[in-house]
């Protein structure tokens, strides 16, 4: 009786609606950087939420690139993964609730803001396969600002942030380079392409929710078998008192 009690309690908890404010968009998507740049977009974004997405390019220029620094390397070199992209380094558009946005100009409805950070990969040793792919979790930090409605004219706008969450994880692949490096080093690292996947993450709040219902279960089935085994034993003590 007490199971069922606990699981109609999470069933309520899980279908109860959240507020709708202050609350992250969680997207996916990935982050693309490749040596030369290249004819498609490099910043594709899909939220779970309120019909977000991006589909951008972003500009070297503006935009701190980490893993650039590894043009080329020498072995053992650490290679940096940060990527800061502010205003106007993410061109391109973004749709929120039905609307789209243009990303990246001076007067454009719509700023991406973008973080991403961890610890620095270090370049393997040059007796290693001619293309290694060195991966690991990173930090993602994100947001949209954005004009309540692009529509109406600029003096009568009213600018929203929308704060933008999920797990990341860096890919850089390198490619060996057998001939002269540098003045007194002959191979070295060269860096091929730098990804970034992110991944939605789920809502705190749930997994907290969940988990609290989830040891209350355990709790009460813990308790039925304790007190299974109680009777069990006092039972037994009688029939051989008895005897």
């Amino acid at each position: 009786m007490r199971i069922r009690l606990v699981l109609v309690l999470l069933g309520l908890i899980l279908s109860s609606p959240c507020p709708a404010l202050a609350v992250p968009i969680d997207v996916g998507g990935s982050l693309a950087f490749g040596v030369g740049g290249g004819s498609g977009p490099n910043v594709n974004l899909v939220g779970n939420s309120r019909g977000f997405t991006v589909n951008g390019f972003t500009d070297e220029v503006d935009a701190f690139l980490g893993p650039f620094g590894c043009r080329p390397c020498q072995a053992g070199a650490p290679i940096n993964v940060n990527v800061v992209a502010l205003g106007t380094s993410v061109r391109g558009s973004a749709t929120l609730d039905g609307k789209t946005f243009g990303l990246g100009g001076l007067d454009s409805p719509g700023v991406l803001n973008l973080f991403l950070s961890g610890a620095p990969f270090f370049a393997p040793p040059l007796n290693v396969a001619p293309l290694v792919a060195l991966t690991s979790p990173v930090n993602f930090v994100g947001d949209f600002l954005h004009v309540d409605d692009p529509s109406l004219p600029p003096f009568t706008q009213q600018m929203l942030d929308e704060q933008l969450r999920a797990a990341a994880t860096a890919t850089v692949v390198l490619k060996r380079f057998d001939g002269p490096c540098g003045p007194s080093a002959v191979g070295c690292w060269d860096l091929a392409s730098a990804t970034y996947e992110l991944t939605p993450t789920p809502e705190p709040t749930t997994l907290f929710l969940l988990g609290t219902t989830m040891a209350g279960i355990g709790l009460a089935r813990w308790r039925h078998r304790r007190t299974r085994a109680s009777s069990a034993s006092i039972a037994h003590a009688v029939s051989a008192a008895r005897r």
